[in-house]
């Protein structure tokens, strides 16, 4: 799968690594922790539900998130990601997906969502790529005087990641992160969604409406199927009653981010549901327009501690639309 708006404009923030150890759970019972090796083949452990792995970064690639059940847990033991660990959700709009936890400086506040069509993939070139420098750095977009959006590039032999993200600030050491990108590793490549929440506090449910406002860039496939071009609004906007912890998302008015490029006629709308316990949102039945063509997706969100501001992913079943990220502040 090809992506222009890696290639033309574009790094993930840091990501990961993990393993773990097959182990069916027949009896209903929690299976044990598993230590996995030094040297265990890449892609040779398969976790059951609820089962734990321990392993160090250098061998964490032996995890076979694809195939792990919902509900293992992989834990670092040590090296360079030491006391990160990743519990593996249900999928997200058919992504593999993982919550990535703790590590040095983690605070109860943070909080991070992986996405990938092919976890093992992009967690395979994240660990490749992890200290290279960014390269290519576009500037897509100043959002008022709280984020910005970028595009970056990261490259090691033949592993690459390139990511397309967004950041909102609710102080100067706090933030919200929403990224859409590709990694590679070998010619083999996927595509995944990030969110990011960088903040000291735990999430503290508020009452009442709160209305947001800030932009989305989703990423529609050219006709041809040639490329992925990125399309931009700054008008997107969301409702949460935090009573019911029920909202919606809309956006639409979506221009190219690169002039040459064709206009298209873009839409996105779903509801969702709020966890006032974690700070997040999630819905599955969102509706996204492209020309005429109706699809679905899968929405996922962090609201920031005191829900002063919101970042999330936009992850489509099929269709002419790859994928979208949106930043927000409340109004």
């Amino acid at each position: 799968m090809q992506t222009k708006f890696l290639a033309v404009l574009p790094a993930l923030a840091i990501l990961t690594a993990c393993v773990g150890s097959s182990n069916n759970n027949a009896g209903g019972t929690t299976p044990a922790t598993v230590v996995i090796p030094t040297g265990a083949a890449a892609g040779s452990v398969i976790l059951a539900a609820g089962q734990t792995a321990e392993v160090s970064t250098e061998d964490a690639l032996a995890l076979d998130f694809n195939s792990s059940a919902v509900g293992a847990v992989v834990e670092l033991t040590d090296g360079l990601l030491e006391g990160i660990k990743f519990t593996v959700q249900e999928s997200v709009g058919g992504l593999k997906t993982v919550v990535v936890e703790g590590g040095e400086g983690g605070d109860d506040g943070d909080h991070e969502l992986i996405a990938a069509e092919n976890l093992n993939l992009f967690l395979k070139a994240a660990l490749n790529t992890l200290d290279a420098e960014e390269e290519n750095v576009v500037q897509i977009s100043e959002n008022g005087d709280v984020g910005y959006t970028e595009y970056n590039e990261r490259s090691r032999g033949t592993s690459s990641r390139q990511t397309y993200y967004s950041t909102i600030y609710t102080d100067e050491d706090t933030y919200l992160e929403a990224k859409a990108g590709s990694a590679e590793v070998g010619g083999e490549e996927t595509v995944a969604l990030q969110i990011i929440r960088n903040f000291d506090d735990t999430f503290a449910a508020p009452t009442g409406d709160f209305t947001y406002v800030g932009p989305t860039d989703v990423f529609i496939r050219r006709a041809d199927d040639s490329d992925t071009d990125p399309y931009r609004t700054t008008t997107s906007q969301m409702s949460v009653d935090f009573g019911d912890n029920t909202g919606s998302y809309s956006a639409s008015g979506f221009e190219s981010v690169d002039p040459d490029l064709p206009e298209r006629v873009i839409s996105v709308q779903s509801d969702f549901a709020v966890n006032s316990t974690t700070g997040t949102l999630s819905g599955s039945s969102g509706t996204a327009s492209v020309d005429g063509d109706n699809q679905t997706f899968a929405i996922e969100g962090a609201f920031s501690p005191n829900a002063d501001a919101v970042a999330g992913i936009i992850a489509p079943q099929a269709g002419d639309l790859e994928g979208g990220i949106f930043i927000m502040e409340s109004r």
